[in-house]
């Protein structure tokens, strides 16, 4: 499972697909760390563009505002750890759907 709970909220695995052509949170898969959720955003992968797209995205389907979801890791890399503030991850679960 790519949720994790944490003190505030849950952290979330996410593998990234920058420069894509349709915005979307879909299925998980397997990757090297363990599950991860696959999505993608339109944005371009330079000076935190695609990080900020993915963050809104995720803000807007989950309800929340765009402060309570963050990159906490993996700014550089595909492979990123969100922290979603405020919602537990039976939440974050219903509300994207896996």
């Amino acid at each position: 499972m790519p949720l994790t709970s944490a003190k505030d909220g849950v952290t979330l695995r996410v593998k990234l697909t920058p420069s894509a052509r349709i915005e979307d949170v879909s299925n998980c898969l397997q990757t090297p760390d363990g599950p991860a959720l696959k999505a993608s955003v339109r944005a371009v992968p330079e000076d935190g563009k695609a990080n900020a797209a993915l963050c809104l995205m995720l803000a807007k389907k989950l309800g929340i505002p765009k402060s309570a979801v963050a990159v906490s890791s993996g700014q550089t890399n595909r492979i990123k750890i969100i922290s979603i503030q405020g919602l537990s991850a039976e939440d974050v679960k219903a509300k994207l759907g896996f």
